[in-house]
């Protein structure tokens, strides 16, 4: 399949606002900003044929924004060619149809579009939905165990082993980039992986294991809400390194797509 046309997105979040974006109920962002951010990047791996939804919920850090500014956030998915809006939503904006004191923060808000274009089906849509403990099975933290592992042991080989599905969808998402190349691929994990990284420790007790999409996805984090995997430079302490995993089951075992 020739790769879809893309799309990008842009998130405008002010200071002090909580923001957890999903996407057709996979996790696709969270974050709490002491500063104005607009961050924005592909987006058509996130797609699915036909209906989607955008689930956005919304908080705010207490004492950190004054009472008389207004509260606002926004997201949009727009066509990289021309900047055709093919999704877009915003704070207060989405609130107002509702009672007003149903508006305020804490707020969540569900909304539909379609894809009409020819895009491919992600590959968590193939598996089977199912049911897993937010405390995990042996399977999921066999497969969180190996990114980790592949990490703190700076094994490139199985850095890249344990993240195959990842690249494999961004290849079909986005057809020939410079970056997905195995050669460019190689390089950028080792060159990430030399870095003299001090990564806080984790037990299996402190993860959580998010069920996503009837159970074909999980969502790796933490029970305190730190990311999953945390590591910080000791050599430049303002470089660091988190992440929380996706996880799908995928060829009969549990496998990092995201």
């Amino acid at each position: 399949m020739t790769p879809p046309i893309p799309h990008y997105y842009v998130i405008l979040q002010p200071r002090g606002i909580v923001a957890r974006l999903s996407v057709n109920d996979i996790p696709f962002y969270r974050r709490a900003v002491d500063h104005n951010t607009s961050p924005s990047g592909p987006f058509n791996h996130m797609l699915i044929p036909g209906d989607n939804v955008v689930t956005v919920e919304l908080a705010e850090v207490p004492g950190m924004i004054a009472e008389n500014v207004v509260r606002t956030f926004e997201f949009r998915i727009l066509r990289e060619d021309d900047d055709d809006k093919l999704f877009g939503t915003k704070y207060p904006d989405f609130a107002l149809p509702r009672k007003e004191e149903e508006r305020g923060l804490p707020i969540r808000h569900d909304q539909r579009f379609r894809v009409d274009f020819a895009t491919p089906e992600p590959a968590w849509m193939s598996a089977e939905p199912g049911y897993f403990p937010e405390s995990g099975t042996p399977e999921l933290h066999d497969a969180f165990r190996e990114f980790n592992d592949a990490f703190r042991k700076k094994d490139v080989g199985a850095f890249l082993h344990a993240t195959r599905l990842r690249v494999a969808e961004h290849r079909r998402f986005y057809g020939a980039q410079p970056h997905l190349e195995d050669a460019r691929a190689k390089s950028d994990v080792t060159e990430l992986l030399e870095e003299p990284w001090a990564v806080d420790p984790v037990e299996p007790s402190d993860l959580v294991f998010e069920r996503h999409a009837e159970g074909r996805v999980a969502y790796v984090t933490r029970r305190d809400g730190r990311p999953a995997i945390s590591a910080k430079s000791t050599r430049d302490p303002q470089t660091g390194f988190s992440v929380n995993l996706l996880l799908t089951r995928h060829q009969g075992r549990w496998t990092i797509f995201g």
